[in-house]
């Protein structure tokens, strides 16, 4: 005999009937927050209903999961025997739907949360990021809508380093700067430059540190490539097999970078120095910048 759903809308049931979602967005519960919303529940009672669907656990036999209000049905335990709640006879793809949309709307997932909250609403129904932007916003309010570029800056966020991910969970307004941050690879620029963002570093600044970073670093690469013996090497052998030099197979003279070359390597050499000398503590600007700066005003560099 099939059971039968109970009726949508309000009611109130024994607590033990009721069991969380195991595919329950939120991961994280606060200690303290919890202990301060049990004391609350303590002295006022539940007075948001949870919202749960009718599904049959196979491990506990409680009848009701959980769509919306888990933090509360944590915190009620040893207080309440009774919830109230609202029920909803929706498939899992709804529940799941709504299961994020309750979390966003009430309270705040961390950013990777909110990240694999969405991934699973687009994978197990198919919608697009349009579609997932549209669903939230519409929870939310015109007030506190999100755009595409915040679905995407959240999807992008589970492509990046667990240092990242970390520092997302505590400055969620640092989207763009973490993301920036993680295209650095150097593991010391890296660790750097997430302790500013922890310091609520704007992003103008992030973005002009990873900017010349990665400026200097391609210097370094082109500079690697000019000066490497097997690349002149090369170019000789599949001149000589062609029976020319390797200065007629280009037509002239090999003279090296040209002149406005070599000014824009070291303007940004010069660049990336300016950003980055700052930050150097008094013992190693002395070991590293003034030795070169005095070889520079002795001419030794001089060409």
């Amino acid at each position: 005999m099939t059971a039968t759903k109970p009726i949508e809308g309000a009611a109130t049931i024994p607590r033990d009937s009721i069991y969380p979602n195991p595919n329950q967005p939120r991961k994280h519960f606060s200690e303290a927050e919890m202990a301060n919303l049990a004391e609350s529940i303590r002295e006022y009672g539940v007075l948001q209903p949870l919202l749960v669907r009718y599904k049959k656990s196979r491990l506990t036999g409680a009848e009701y999961m959980i769509i919306g209000g888990e933090r509360r049905w944590r915190a009620s335990d040893g207080i309440l025997d009774e919830l109230p709640v609202i029920i909803k006879n929706v498939d899992d793809a709804e529940a799941e739907q709504l299961a994020l949309i309750d979390n966003i709307q009430r309270v705040d997932l961390t950013p990777l949360e909110e990240a694999h909250a969405i991934r699973a609403m687009m994978e197990g129904q198919g919608l697009t990021i349009y579609q997932v932007t549209k669903a939230i916003s519409k929870s939310r309010g015109e007030e506190n809508e999100v755009s595409q570029g915040w679905v995407n800056n959240r999807l992008a966020l589970l492509r990046t380093g667990d240092d990242v991910k970390e520092v997302a969970a505590t400055r969620p307004n640092a989207m763009s700067s973490l993301l920036l941050i993680d295209k650095v690879k150097e593991s010391d620029t890296r660790a750097q430059l997430l302790e500013e963002v922890k310091d609520n570093a704007p992003h103008s600044k992030i973005k002009a540190r990873v900017e010349a970073h990665q400026s200097a670093m391609e210097h370094a690469e082109r500079a690697k490539a000019h000066s490497s013996p097997d690349s002149q090497t090369g170019e000789r052998r599949q001149a000589n097999s062609r029976g020319e030099s390797s200065s007629m197979s280009r037509g002239k003279r090999v003279t090296g970078p040209k002149r406005d070359e070599v000014r824009q390597e070291v303007q940004r050499a010069i660049d990336a120095l300016l950003v980055w000398a700052p930050l150097l503590s008094d013992s190693d600007f002395e070991a590293m910048v003034r030795p070169v700066a005095r070889r520079f005003l002795r001419e030794d560099l001089a060409r």
